[in-house]
């Protein structure tokens, strides 16, 4: 992933953990949800928080 993607991704975690991010953040809900990728990385992320 480059990192332009994966800087992009981390500016959208705005609360303390993913899982507030994805249910606060639409922005953040809606790039998760259009690309399989970041939403295995950020599954995998969630996991590890």
């Amino acid at each position: 992933m480059p990192f332009e993607q994966a800087n992009k991704i981390t500016e959208l975690i705005t609360e303390k953990s993913i899982s507030e991010s994805l249910e606060k953040n639409e922005a953040f809900k809606e790039l998760v949800e259009s690309d399989d990728d970041i939403k295995k990385i950020v599954g995998y992320a969630s996991q590890l928080e």
